[in-house]
């Protein structure tokens, strides 16, 4: 994979993992409207009253529902456009305005709902966003701003694999297999009855499952240094992660941590060859 392969490939994957936040979103409107909704920016304005006017009103203007409903909208067409990178020229020119949309309604909907609205994948979403943006201030032609663009963000996926892992093994309750089963009852999650029963009666499975979670997040990291094995291990992860979106209901994290994956190949090739002269 090319350096400018991965970078018009990750734009594309970050262009669906924000056009399915904004589609989402919109989709809820009448849970933000201004008329009845339960987070209507009339009662979270609130918490900003101690900004300075300018930023206050300014933030009045964009995060009451007609402004929000227009910055999501704005939002969904760059979104697009970031797709179309992949294959049409013409839209690559203005990836990098596009790129800066996107980013501004991810940031704006984070400050809305006063940090995330669906957990870890609106966090994972600004980790990929961010970086692109400002690689695209230095232009498509800048191989350096490109890498370490995508040198952040493969850094940041392998983390957050890991770091979940080890907060994992680090209990007991994980390591004996049972935190899996009671993660999986909770109400909030609705997870099919018959799997709550399945792993529920199945103490060996369980343990299985839960061991191989962890050891699959704790090792996550091989990718950067196995560039033959990666596609092979980063298609699992998008097996787990399908996973999560089936039965828990997280989808939002199938195609925001995708959106890290062509950093991650590229990134490993990048490694490997860098380190060949000492192997």
């Amino acid at each position: 994979m090319t350096l400018e392969f991965a970078l018009k490939t990750t734009l594309a994957l970050a262009g669906i993992s924000n056009f399915v936040q904004a589609a989402e979103l919109l989709s809820i409107r009448k849970d933000w409207s201004d008329q009845k909704g339960i987070w209507r920016w009339r009662d979270l304005r609130q918490e900003y009253r101690s900004l300075s006017p300018p930023i206050y009103g300014l933030f009045t203007l964009i995060l009451s529902e007609k402004g929000f409903l227009i910055t999501q909208a704005f939002r969904i067409v760059s979104s697009i456009l970031l797709i179309a990178c992949l294959w049409l020229p013409m839209a690559q020119h203005i990836s990098p305005l596009a790129c800066w949309i996107t980013l501004a309604g991810a940031l704006f909907s984070a400050i809305r709902w006063r940090g995330a609205f669906n957990g870890g994948s609106d966090a994972m979403n600004l980790v990929v966003l961010i970086p692109l943006s400002v690689a695209q201030l230095f232009g498509p032609d800048s191989e350096m701003a490109v890498r370490v663009a995508l040198g952040y963000i493969a850094l940041q996926s392998v983390l957050s694999y890991w770091v979940a892992g080890f907060v994992k093994i680090r209990e007991a309750e994980w390591r004996q297999g049972k935190a899996l089963p009671l993660f999986l009852a909770t109400p909030q999650y609705a997870v099919p009855t018959e799997v709550v029963r399945l792993i529920q009666t199945s103490p060996y499975g369980a343990w299985v499952a839960s061991w191989g979670v962890m050891l699959f997040e704790l090792t996550f990291p091989v990718v950067l240094f196995t560039p033959k094995w990666a596609p092979f291990l980063l298609g699992i992860g998008f097996v787990f992660h399908f996973a999560n979106a089936a039965l828990l209901g997280l989808n939002r994290f199938v195609f925001a941590w995708a959106a890290t994956y062509p950093a991650l190949l590229v990134m490993g090739q990048i490694l490997a060859e860098s380190l060949q002269p000492f192997l």
